[in-house]
């Protein structure tokens, strides 16, 4: 019997960032005993009492701070972590300050976390994110199209106009109908696409991090007006990416090519390493497979995943937008008459 059960961070937002960095998570353990929800990690309890699960929080904290520190249940390996920075000034109550020192070091995903940490006395070291950490599959060629991430409308049309390829933008704003479980899978196939791309143009901190533990060639866009809220996340993984302001892109035709895409820094591959042996230290457990398998169908596993259900279809009802509910149903009125009428002639 194995003195610890294995558990993977789960949440419900819109953003499949949070999952992408769950998803890195994956790499290191032996097993999936337990699914944790995020936002209410102080009140886990686990199926199995007399182990602990062990957990890396390596997570985006938090949209609830009252639910922090985690449960009594669960060892923790505290790496990659983001603070947000509007809940600094309620975060660090005593209790948490006590849990943060007892199992620190604290492995900070960016410099501004780490600054505010050790502005409070709490000992900590900048890890970068544990997305680095992401395999390639090298038995997968490249496919012909770009992947735009989050960009600017303006952008996207600007780099069509400078290749003949395919350009694909996409959001990595999910919809939350999808079960907690049910978005690692997606956040699978959002890797897949990354992994497979041409190259990949994004705003997004979870697609330019994961493209460079992928091997994927990635331009980071800064968009106009968000450049100090965005460094306050990314800050210390600048250098790790070629980035370029919005306004910048589109006046000079020549700073990125597209045919040829410059492959990506090793800046960030020390800090890749030292990622991949602190969780294999904590789990005692590499999977070294690649993130991406080689019989993966997109396609056939998304239409598995939104196929009907019970469950399924109560979240549709409870987050859909009251006008959007009775748009469908007048939508779904008028074809049943039209469809009745039709049957009368």
């Amino acid at each position: 019997m194995t003195p610890y059960n294995y558990g993977v961070m789960i949440t419900s937002s819109i953003n499949i960032g949070d999952e992408i960095q769950n998803t890195a998570a994956l790499r290191f353990l032996p097993q999936i005993d337990e699914y944790i929800n995020r936002e209410t990690i102080k009140h886990f309890t686990p199926k199995d009492k007399e182990h602990l699960t062990k957990v890396i929080l390596n997570a985006w904290w938090m949209w609830e701070p009252q639910n922090f520190p985690p449960s009594k249940y669960i060892k923790p390996l505290l790496i990659s972590m983001h603070i947000k920075k509007e809940i600094r000034n309620k975060f660090l109550t005593k209790e948490v300050k006590e849990y943060l020192i007892k199992n620190g070091p604290v492995g900070c995903r960016d410099l501004s976390t780490y600054r505010y940490l050790e502005e409070n006395n709490i000992p900590a070291y900048f890890s970068g994110c544990l997305t680095l950490t992401l395999q390639r599959n090298y038995n997968i060629k490249r496919q012909d199209y770009i992947l735009c991430i989050d960009v600017p409308k303006e952008i996207e049309e600007n780099i069509k106009q400078r290749t003949n390829r395919k350009v694909v933008n996409i959001s990595p704003l999910l919809s939350p109908y999808f079960l907690p479980q049910q978005r690692l899978e997606v956040a699978k196939l959002y890797l897949r696409l990354i992994h497979n791309a041409h190259c990949v143009v994004s705003t997004r901190l979870h697609a330019i991090l994961p493209s460079l533990g992928l091997e994927t060639p990635v331009l980071r866009i800064v968009p106009t007006g968000y450049e100090m809220d965005i460094k306050g996340r990314i800050e210390g993984m600048e250098d790790f990416v070629q980035s370029i302001k919005e306004e910048d892109f589109i006046n000079t035709p020549d700073v990125y090519d597209f045919e040829n895409p410059p492959q990506n820094s090793t800046n960030h591959l020390e800090y890749r390493k030292n990622l991949i042996n602190k969780c294999k230290e904590f789990t005692g457990f590499d999977n070294e497979k690649p993130t991406i398998e080689d019989d993966c169908d997109p396609l056939l596993e998304m239409f598995q995943l939104i196929q009907y259900s019970p469950i399924q279809n109560k979240r549709v009802l409870y987050f859909a937008h009251n006008t959007d509910l009775i748009r469908a149903l007048f939508k779904k009125l008028v074809l049943k008459v039209n469809r009745h009428n039709f049957l009368e002639k």
